[in-house]
C-alpha cells in the first residue's frame, strides 16, 4: 500500500495546474510558431554618391532575378519550406540608410520585414547598416528580427554589389513559456522519484 503525504499531493496538483495554465496560455497567445532561421540576399544597388563610404541613400535595388530584382542567396529554418535560392526580392526604394520605420522594407515569397530602426557604420570606401524590425508571413507569428546590409567601392556603371541578411530572433516570452513548461516537467519527475 502506498501512502502519500498531504503536502506532496498539493505540490503535484499545483504543478499540474501550472503546466495546464502554461499550455492554455501558450495556445491562446500563439496559434502559430515564431519564425526561425536566416535568409541572405545579393544584388546591386545605386547610391546617392560616387563612393559607398559617403552614401546616405540607396536609390535603386537590382539584380539577376527575373524583373531585374536582387535575389535570395540562401535560407534555412522557417524560410526553407517557402523560399528558393535565386527567388527575386523586392526592397523599398529609396532607402535612407539611417531611416526610421519602413513597413514592408523587403518581401519575398510571402515573408516581409518591417524595419523599425537602423544604425550606420562607415569606412572611407564602404558602408554597413544594422537594422531591427519584425519578420512576418506564411502564417507564422510576427517575430523580431535583424537586417544587415553591406556595400563597398568600386562600382561598375554606377552600381555597387551588396550583400544582406535577415535573422529571426525568438521573443523572450516564447523562451519563457518553454522554460516554464520544462521546469514544471522537471518538478514532476523529481516528485515521482521521491515517491518511488
Amino acid at each position: 500500500m502506498i501512502t502519500r503525504k498531504k503536502g506532496s499531493s498539493i505540490v503535484i496538483a499545483c504543478l499540474a495546474a501550472l503546466l495546464a495554465l502554461a499550455s492554455v496560455s501558450a495556445t491562446q497567445a500563439a496559434p502559430a510558431a515564431p519564425i526561425t532561421g536566416d535568409i541572405t540576399f545579393v544584388g546591386l544597388v545605386s547610391l546617392d554618391t560616387a563612393s559607398a563610404g559617403s552614401a546616405n541613400t540607396v536609390t535603386l535595388w537590382s539584380g539577376l532575378a527575373p524583373g531585374n530584382l536582387p535575389q535570395v542567396e540562401d535560407r534555412d529554418g522557417s524560410f526553407s519550406a517557402f523560399v528558393t535560392p535565386g527567388d527575386g526580392v523586392t526592397f523599398h526604394a529609396p532607402w535612407t540608410l539611417s531611416s526610421g520605420p519602413i513597413m514592408n522594407f523587403w518581401s519575398v515569397d510571402g515573408f516581409k520585414f518591417d524595419l523599425t530602426s537602423s544604425t550606420v557604420f562607415r569606412t572611407a570606401n564602404s558602408v554597413s547598416v544594422s537594422a531591427t524590425g519584425v519578420i512576418s508571413g506564411n502564417n507564422f507569428l510576427p517575430t523580431p528580427g535583424v537586417f544587415r546590409f553591406t556595400t563597398q567601392d568600386v562600382s561598375a556603371a554606377g552600381q555597387f554589389s551588396f550583400s544582406a541578411a535577415s535573422s529571426a530572433v525568438p521573443e523572450a516570452s516564447t523562451i519563457s513559456m518553454l522554460l516554464i513548461g520544462a521546469g514544471g516537467a522537471a518538478g514532476l519527475r523529481i516528485l515521482r522519484r521521491k515517491r518511488a
